[in-house]
């Protein structure tokens, strides 16, 4: 089963889950709130009538002993067109009169009796006549039935009404409560609601499945996107690209994609440019080398001093080349082993400087220190005395003569700034974060000013980043490139 199909699956299941519960919720309430309802009618209707036989009961002399079930009758009629608001003229209530005695022998309607009054016929499978209110029946303060549309026993449930003269209770209404539909017209009423319910019911389901096709095609569209991106980077095509245009998850989970796709990308180019600038390097060495060797063999060169020092200098070249590359490999592994301790860091600009004075001079170069203030760092000595040399080899390296290198240390903020400026040449603003990659330059050609791979400020990078510090290069203000680097201060 594919995903689409589960989806689909998933979120009709869960439509049809919630569709069923509402549904019957929904029913329940109707129900409910419906018989509330006519019950709560009913209420109003006794209250009705309650005031109806407290004026009858006054009329009467405060008695109940004239009260006739016509009476009732009619008074039960009124307060049902009362209840349902149905207006029009009443007719007075019939006069009251005694009714002529039962024969001898026969018991009244009170003691099971047949009654004094024709019954109104029963309603449909017991329940109220038709045509009527439900049995209602009223009570003396004893519990007694004065009178009754309906000998039927009421439960406790039964709707109470008390009926007061003033602010004396003189006698109780009762009223059956409703708990089911009974009527043929409550029952078309309520299977006409279920049938809206359910024809509702399944045209949200319609509508539940539609919304889902278009759901899923919306969520699977840039998955399956994905999934043939990943199989084009797992076999080794890192130009793939998705340009998720999305705001959401899915079009960030695109965009990490992308920046994924890009960093394997670069990465395969920097490895390919790695070895090749590799090769390159150890190549020049070695062709001198070889060429210094062969002509030594067939005599066109005598071995003397001056051959074996061009000689011992390649293999010098070699060996610096081959210690970079080991420095450079230790520290991209965390394999450079630090050993931190509190550190002036102004003492070791100053020795940096003094060890390499000497050549800048030879090279017509004018070296400026700035670092009279003490600066305490938490590093290794050893390692930030190399971060300081390459920086300043770099300078020598890369600047032309007559030209002026300047030193700089200085707070910034909660951290300590060493910069290393130089003059001409310079170097473009959007190169200078490439200047960090190994065996980077920027000429194309390859030559190189001094002897030296081009690894120092990738060495470099790796020392700062050691000491938790930053490392950028900018065009300087005296023409050529500055290097900036920070480290956190030891604060007092």
């Amino acid at each position: 089963m594919t995903l689409s199909k589960k989806l689909n699956g998933a979120f009709l299941g869960i439509t049809v889950f919630v569709l069923l519960l509402m549904l019957g919720l929904a029913r329940w309430s109707f129900e409910r709130g419906f018989l509330e309802y006519v019950n709560a009618i009913e209420t109003s209707r006794l209250e009705s009538l309650s005031s109806m036989l407290s004026e009858l009961y006054v009329a009467q002399n405060e008695s109940w002993d004239t009260m006739t079930r016509s009476q009732f009758n009619w008074m039960l009629n009124m307060s049902a067109v009362m209840a349902r608001g149905d207006g029009g003229d009443f007719l007075p209530p019939p006069r009251a009169r005694r009714e002529p005695p039962p024969p001898r022998g026969a018991r009244s309607a009170a003691d099971g009796g047949p009654s004094r009054f024709p019954p109104r016929g029963p309603g449909p499978q017991g329940g109220p006549p038709i045509g009527g209110p439900p049995p209602t029946q009223l009570h003396d303060m004893n519990g007694n039935v004065i009178v009754a549309d309906s000998l039927e026993a009421l439960d406790d449930n039964a709707i109470r009404v008390p009926v007061m003269v003033g602010k004396i209770q003189v006698a109780t209404l009762l009223s059956a409560p409703k708990y089911h539909f009974d009527s043929p017209e409550e029952t078309a009423f309520s299977r006409q609601q279920l049938i809206t319910s359910l024809l509702a019911a399944l045209a949200c389901l319609a509508l539940a499945g539609a919304v889902a096709f278009f759901v899923s095609g919306r969520i699977l569209g840039p998955i399956r996107q994905m999934i043939a991106n990943v199989s084009r980077l797992s076999k080794g095509d890192y130009t793939a690209r998705l340009d998720g245009k999305q705001t959401d998850e899915l079009g960030q989970l695109m965009t990490d994609m992308d920046h994924l796709a890009f960093s394997l990308e670069k990465n395969q180019s920097a490895r390919q440019r790695w070895i090749a600038d590799i090769s390159h390097e150890l190549r020049t060495p070695m062709t001198v080398l070889t060429g210094e060797l062969e002509a030594i063999k067939d005599g066109i060169r005598p071995f003397d001093h001056q051959q074996l020092m061009s000689i011992d200098q390649e293999i010098a070249r070699l060996r610096r080349l081959v210690d970079d590359l080991y420095q450079l490999s230790l520290s991209d592994i965390g394999g450079l082993r630090y050993r931190f301790e509190n550190l002036d860091l102004s003492e070791l600009v100053q020795l940096s400087a003094d060890s390499i004075v000497e050549r800048c001079k030879g090279r017509g170069l004018t070296l400026t220190v700035s670092a009279t203030q003490a600066f305490m760092v938490n590093g290794d000595e050893q390692r930030l005395q190399q971060l300081i040399t390459n920086l300043l080899e770099n300078a020598i390296a890369y600047t032309d003569q007559p030209g002026q290198i300047q030193l700089v240390l200085e707070a910034c903020g909660q951290q300590v700034c060493l910069s290393v400026r130089d003059s001409a040449p310079s170097v473009q603003p959007e190169v200078c974060e490439q200047l960090f990659e190994p065996l980077y330059r920027q000429d194309s050609s390859r030559q190189r000013r001094e002897s030296g791979a081009g690894l120092g400020l990738a060495i470099c990078k790796n020392i700062v980043e050691a000491h938790h510090g930053s490392i950028n290069a900018t065009p300087s203000a005296i023409g050529g490139l500055e290097v900036n680097v920070k480290l956190p201060l030891l604060l007092n």
